[in-house]
């Protein structure tokens, strides 16, 4: 279970961390009751913008996703990476690019590649876009760093894990659980 104050800390640093203007429209795809759900579902009402509430079938159809992303102009998108990646494959399929409205992923619950994060900094067709990387188990209030790409990973890079996020410490151990600097 997670704890109330790691759960207000998280939506306060999300309120900072991520940009949000005017006219976003967030997509809700996760079931009500997953913690990742609630996370989301607090953020946007911490935004006071709209979220569509899509149907499940959009976690696991990338024709779906899109056409909603598309027909709502939906602007910010959280998704693992195996979504985001089937979203991609359709995408380049039907030699589309991300959809105009579409400016915030945030990728998490799963490993991000470089090649993916590479592929979805193409498709965003050189416009604003921002692709965050989120890292951590859920068990902690969802994810426990999160890394920016400032500019298009090079291919083979490893994608960072980025920073600890607000009242969060990382430690890194190695194999026999010492810390390591």
């Amino acid at each position: 279970m997670t704890a109330h104050q790691a759960f207000v800390s998280r939506i306060l640093d999300t309120l900072s961390r991520f940009p949000t203007r005017d006219g976003d429209i967030f997509i809700q795809r996760q079931p009500h009751g997953f913690d990742f759900s609630l996370w989301k579902l607090f953020w946007h009402m911490g935004t006071a913008y709209p979220a569509l509430i899509a149907p499940q079938d959009s976690r696991y159809d990338p024709d779906l996703l899109g056409s909603l992303i598309e027909k709502y102009a939906v602007t910010i998108l959280m998704a693992v990476p195996s979504s985001l990646k089937a979203w991609c494959d359709v995408l380049i399929g039907h030699n589309k690019t991300l959809p105009a409205s579409l400016r915030l992923i945030i990728s998490g619950a799963e490993s991000l590649d470089c090649s993916l994060a590479s592929q979805l900094n193409h498709l965003a067709a050189h416009r604003d876009f921002i692709l965050f990387n989120a890292y951590g188990p859920s068990e902690v209030s969802v994810y426990q760093t999160i890394h920016q790409f400032r500019k298009p990973p090079v291919k083979n890079d490893k994608v960072p894990i980025g920073s600890p996020v607000s009242n969060t410490r990382l430690y890194v151990l190695d194999n026999s659980g010492q810390p390591q600097p």
